[in-house]
């Protein structure tokens, strides 16, 4: 009998509780907290390759192989129609206003791996029997700038 008290006092004090506040910070109108000053945190990732003989690991089901190789800061890819694939090589260039902000930015894109010679050219990669390999290799323009 004492048990069974208990266990409806527990009940009915449960259904005192107020109902958890919503969580705003998400949805159409999110609240968020007001900006701070200060330094902002920078953690830019580092570009790696593959190892000679590893490659990404894939969820399973999928597989991940290396179609093309010896690519000079890849930066935009497009397939063409036919399977041909476009290659956009090119390296962000050190900016050179001298002030603490282009420091700044130069120092964080070098640690990406950002700053190195650039190609500056478009290459176009050929799978020719469409083994998922590309056997040819063709430059298409040199020379090429990008902009800011």
């Amino acid at each position: 009998m004492k048990r069974a008290l208990l266990v409806l006092a527990l009940a009915l004090s449960a259904c005192g509780q107020s109902p958890p506040t919503p969580n705003n910070s998400y949805g159409a109108n999110p609240q968020l907290p007001a900006p701070q000053g200060g330094i902002p945190t920078v953690n830019a990732a580092r570009a790696v390759g593959w190892p000679p003989t590893g490659a990404p690991r894939a969820p399973t089901g999928f597989v991940v192989t290396r179609y093309a190789q010896g690519l000079q800061h890849p930066r935009f890819i497009y397939t063409l129609p036919n399977g041909d694939v476009l290659v956009a090589e090119s390296s962000t260039q050190p900016s050179s206003g001298g002030g603490v902000q282009d420091w700044i930015q130069n120092a964080v894109q070098r640690h990406a791996g950002a700053l190195s010679p650039s190609a500056n050219e478009i290459v176009m990669l050929r799978d020719e029997n469409h083994d998922g390999v590309v056997e040819s290799h063709y430059q298409q323009q040199r020379g090429l700038r990008h902009g800011r």
